[in-house]
């Protein structure tokens, strides 16, 4: 019934399967839930549109696409098509910023428009493309990318309600708007830098922000008890359980993990290695059998696209597991990010040489460095307060005898 129903669909007026479909016949067939697809055959919008596509009503491109009403069963077949090679891969994040920023700019006076376009396109949306060519944009950095020109067009309507422009604003102007919203003042900064480098504007100077330090919250022992119940507990979804463990003994972020390729992992040799950075770590057992089963096991989505991908495929064929997801995943299980990967960067910077530590953990020596400071100012408290402590432990001695 299945390939009926397949056939059937991609079908031209001629009785021919369409040439361009061909490759979405034979993944339709190769699925080893068919219940599932016929069921998606029957009720998906995406199942109209490919019938759509094969009779010649729609072109068999992203332009087509586009003029459909965006929803989760398009975007579904869309990654559907790409992870086939039916359409060419795009940058889903990267892609959604444009008409989102048509929309923005079409509020705008026609002169803050303009600026607002030069800053997105030249500045922000250049480095956002140089991400997503890398496979490092996520849905994250595409809200802190809209927030960047939210910040921008927001300053430029505060300056036009006070009676002022961007190239007669002064340093009082945006001292008094930051004093207004002091919030936004890290969404500003670089539109500043970058239009004083085209001199749009004076030497404006906004506050410089201090990074504060890291707050390391979680507990060594609470730390281990949640490695612990990760390493044993088999009721735990075995992909939440491996994550969670590389970000509690490695400390590798969310948006790391997700977008792991299954030739970061070595089995060939007498244990299992990992490779976070330039050097390959020995798994310890057993998180090595844990990360050795994960290697093997299938994906979420339903259609098979390029085999074994990613280490954490997503639910959408050739996709990776996108960071919130994930990271909503690993809270289930008790695992706090921030706190998690802070705690085990500690640990590890008291313990390995910082230059060591970057190669290890792909991190950048700078990074390293501030992590074996940190680490060193918590060990230098430690003996303080141990030492204060037997102190007042000798005083009470002597004062009882």
């Amino acid at each position: 019934m299945l390939t009926e129903r397949a056939t059937a669909l991609l079908t031209t007026a001629d009785g021919t399967v369409n040439c361009g479909l061909e490759p979405v016949l034979s993944a339709l067939l190769a699925v080893d839930r068919p219940k599932s697809t016929l069921f998606w055959l029957q009720q998906s919008q995406g199942a109209d549109l490919l019938r759509r596509m094969a009779v010649g009503d729609i072109a068999i491109s992203h332009n087509a696409l586009d003029a459909v009403p965006r929803t989760r069963a398009l975007d579904y077949l869309r990654d559907f098509l790409a992870a086939l090679g039916v359409l060419p891969p795009q940058h889903v994040e990267l892609e959604r910023l444009t008409p989102w920023l048509r929309t923005i700019l079409a509020d705008l006076p026609v002169a803050d428009a303009r600026v607002v376009h030069a800053y997105a396109v030249w500045h922000v949306l250049r480095r956002t493309r140089a991400k997503a060519d890398r496979g490092q944009l996520t849905a994250a950095g595409a809200r802190n990318d809209r927030a960047l020109i939210r910040g921008a067009t927001h300053f430029l309507g505060w300056l036009t309600e006070h009676g002022t422009t961007l190239t007669t604003a002064r340093q009082s102007d945006l001292d008094k708007y930051l004093v207004e919203h002091p919030g936004r003042v890290r969404f500003l900064v670089g539109f500043l830098t970058w239009t004083h480098d085209r001199r749009l504007i004076a030497d404006l100077r906004a506050p410089r922000q201090q990074r504060a330090e890291p707050d390391v919250t979680l507990a060594d022992d609470h730390r281990w008890s949640i490695v612990e119940e990760l390493l044993h507990n088999e009721t735990l979804p075995l992909d939440t359980r491996v994550a969670g463990l590389f970000v509690l003994l490695f400390g590798q972020p969310v948006t790391r993990i997700c977008r792991m390729t299954p030739d970061q992992i070595a089995t060939t040799g007498p244990g299992v290695t990992v490779r976070f950075g330039d050097d390959p770590i020995l798994l310890p057992a057993p998180l090595d059998e844990l990360t050795r089963a994960l290697l093997h096991r299938r994906g979420r989505s339903s259609y098979a696209s390029k085999p074994n991908r990613w280490l954490f495929p997503g639910g959408h064929p050739g996709r990776h597991r996108s960071a919130d997801v994930l990271r909503n995943q690993l809270a289930q299980t008790g695992v706090t990010v921030r706190s998690a990967r802070n705690a085990a960067l500690l640990q590890l910077a008291a313990e390995v040489p910082a230059p060591i530590l970057a190669d290890l953990l792909g991190i950048s020596p700078n990074t390293a460095v501030n992590w074996a400071a940190l680490a060193s100012q918590d060990w230098g408290r430690y003996t303080a307060l141990r030492a204060e402590n037997r102190t007042e432990c000798s005083g009470n001695i002597a004062h009882n005898e």
